[in-house]
């Protein structure tokens, strides 16, 4: 139990004496409703503003609406993702999931597209994701 308040305390120390008086279950925990602006920003070492959403896109050779959905990705001009291109003929798994509704867009392990994406589509929700700064 101490390690858990000691970790506590250090990712958010503006709410420590809740620990210690029983309030914590009252206590309003550090997120975008109780805080201040400066709070928030003393506080972001729980956000980590470097991470990207993790893009990924299934397809295979051959597949002319992938390679509309690769143009519509590099159309919409965003830097705030990483993205790998899975080939789904080398994992019959992928295979047999996918067979012919390629390609599909995931973002952080949640698919997104199906099929077609437009690059307003693609940048508006790539913005909107919650690894995106």
């Amino acid at each position: 139990m101490i390690g858990s308040v000691a970790i506590f305390i250090t990712c958010f120390p503006i709410h420590w004496q809740a620990v210690f008086t029983g309030l914590l279950a009252t206590t309003c925990l550090p997120t975008a409703s109780c805080l201040s602006d400066d709070e928030a920003i003393e506080s972001s070492l729980w956000y980590d503003s470097t991470v990207k959403t993790k893009v990924i896109l299934y397809s295979r050779p051959g597949c002319h609406l992938c390679e509309e959905a690769k143009e519509a990705i590099r159309a919409a001009g965003c830097t705030e993702y990483t993205l790998d291109e899975v080939n789904i003929e080398s994992d019959p798994e992928l295979l047999q999931r996918y067979k012919d509704d390629i390609p599909v867009i995931t973002f952080n392990g949640v698919e997104a597209f199906r099929h077609r994406v437009t690059a307003e589509e693609f940048r508006r929700r790539i913005l909107a994701s919650p690894s995106s700064p």
